[in-house]
């Protein structure tokens, strides 16, 4: 007999009660997902002529209002949209060299998370961490 899992979408949150725990754990909804994405591949469009640090400040006022909204979900949320954007910032690097795909090994070591940290890319995995770190420490 196979249990029936308990769940329900509210506010562009799905809740899910898990079986062991009873705890209810929440993540965005696929539509919440998707429509940030959307967002993201508007401004991030392979032939957008602006620096990588205008398209990072121009991505930043989205991502933190996401992150505020979504901030209560797993990491693994904020890490998904994380690397999404990452890939889709170093497929414009890419193009700027003028070369094309993605050159995923190359690229993802020469242009990794450190390097669009200093160019001012706002980690919703970090701020997630941090902000998880300070709500244990204050317990």
């Amino acid at each position: 007999m196979t249990e029936k899992c308990e769940y329900f979408e509210f506010l562009g949150y799905h809740f899910e009660r898990t079986r062991n725990t009873h705890r209810i754990k929440r993540w965005p909804r696929k539509q919440s997902l998707k429509k940030c994405k959307d967002a993201i591949r508007k401004k991030t469009r392979r032939s957008n002529k602006d620096s990588i640090e205008d398209i990072i400040a121009y991505l930043r006022p989205n991502l933190l209002g996401w992150y505020q909204y979504f901030k209560h979900s797993t990491v693994y949320a904020m890490r998904g949209i994380d690397e999404f954007t990452r890939r889709r910032l170093r497929s414009i690097i890419a193009k700027y060299n003028r070369k094309k795909g993605s050159h995923r090994m190359i690229d993802t070591r020469k242009y990794n998370k450190a390097y669009f940290t200093d160019l001012g890319f706002f980690s919703l995995e970090e701020a997630w961490k941090l902000e998880f770190q300070s709500l244990r420490s204050k317990h």
